[in-house]
């Protein structure tokens, strides 16, 4: 997926993103950026959930203002809202509906059994656990398997065992060629996971990197370290 002189604020006097022109390979891209420096924005706008004031974003090559780009990226946010009144099995199957799946029922249950939620399939999403709808957002965002994947925080609300399951999913997604976004401020889950950084410095650039490299530049033993380190310079 491509950004092509994206700009777009939310009214003040400096954008969140500002002619920001890059691309992103297919693999594991984490975005990260302390608050307010534009993580969801960009996510927002990779995604197809939001366009841009001024410019470009492509997945595949299709400008994500076109229809035709729906079901080629799909995203799961960090806000996360689903019907209290719908069970997740029920929200799931509406999902792959939309999104044109081939055997939607086979394709829901395969899923509920992966992320550990089948026993609570048919519960309403009311009644679920932080960490139950977030597995019911994140098998939603991966019922169709399409080629560009958005996560703003997946792990958020997760145990252990359902942050492992995640990482093999991302993984398994990276090894069927997909481009997989993500943020979290879990520097221990982007370290493992991800391929590539994108570094958001707060004054609407975005910096590429790699975890090597930036614990090389900062003289950190670990990401959590050398981030702050990062931001911190870039604060001052």
């Amino acid at each position: 997926m491509a950004f092509d002189a994206v700009r777009h604020g939310y009214g003040g006097a400096r954008p969140v993103l500002n002619a920001l022109s890059l691309e992103v390979p297919a693999g594991v891209t984490a975005v990260l950026g302390n608050n307010g420096t534009g993580k969801t924005t960009f996510l927002k706008l990779a995604s197809g959930f939001m366009t841009p004031e001024r410019g470009h974003v492509r997945v595949s090559g299709v400008d994500t203002r076109h229809d035709a780009a729906r079901r080629l990226s799909a995203f799961l946010p960090e806000a996360l809202v689903l019907d209290a009144r719908l069970t997740a099995r029920e929200f799931l199957h509406f999902a792959a509906q939309m999104r044109g799946v081939a055997g939607p029922r086979a394709a829901v249950a395969g899923l509920l059994e992966r992320l550990g939620i089948a026993d609570r399939a048919d519960v309403l999403m009311g009644g679920l656990s932080l960490g139950s709808r977030r597995k019911v957002g994140l098998a939603s965002a991966l019922l169709g398997d399409a080629p560009l994947l958005v996560l703003d925080e997946p792990d958020n609300g997760l145990d252990v065992a359902g942050i492992q399951v995640v990482e093999a999913i991302v993984r398994e997604r990276q090894e069927a060629g997909a481009c997989v976004l993500l943020a979290s401020h879990d520097m221990g889950f982007v370290a493992r996971s991800a391929e590539r950084l994108l570094l958001l410095r707060g004054d609407g650039t975005v910096r590429p990197d790699t975890v090597p490299a930036l614990l090389a530049a900062t003289g950190q033993a670990d990401l959590h370290h050398a981030f702050a380190a990062f931001a911190g310079a870039r604060a001052a």
